[in-house]
């Protein structure tokens, strides 16, 4: 359920609220630097809900200028440790991860809920071991904080 501010979900052993959601970008919610088609509306939604942070090493130069009209930080980071820094120090015990890398692997192990992308470049195997929920595209992992009952549907006993 959506508080006034956060994502509230209800796991089979607590009860949690998150404000933070750190999403990785290329590969995640772009291909080819190009924010992927339908996810502009998603995050935009998402927004009101909670703070929104794209940490990329930004390859191809323009994470910025694609979420420029978002109420997104985006945070330019050159290798998984500064992701999982981040996630340490803005993210306070209420971080949600999403990525589809595997420089997203200790980013995952800091959040306290990870969601892996096997979007159109793929998912790595080492992120899948560490993901509490895998699922096919950005589209679907926005959709679940959205609307979390399908995330505490997936995780029940």
């Amino acid at each position: 359920m959506h508080d006034v501010f956060g994502i509230t979900i209800t796991f089979p052993d607590r009860e949690q609220t998150f404000g933070n959601v750190f999403m990785d970008y290329n590969g995640t919610l772009a291909r080819g630097g190009e924010l992927l088609h339908g996810i502009k509306a998603k995050l935009r939604l998402l927004s009101s809900h909670v703070n929104l942070f794209v940490l990329t090493a930004d390859t191809f130069g323009t994470a910025r200028k694609e979420l420029a009209d978002l109420a997104i930080k985006v945070l330019i980071v050159s290798n998984g440790a500064e992701k999982a820094e981040l996630i340490r120090t803005l993210g306070k015990g209420s971080a949600i991860a999403i990525g589809n890398g595997k420089n997203d692997v200790e980013m995952f192990q800091e959040a306290q809920l990870s969601i892996g992308i096997m979007g159109p470049e793929g998912i790595a195997p080492k992120l899948i071991v560490v993901s509490n929920i895998v699922v096919p595209s950005i589209a679907h992992a926005l959709d679940l904080l959205l609307e979390p009952r399908g995330i505490v549907a997936t995780l029940r006993d």
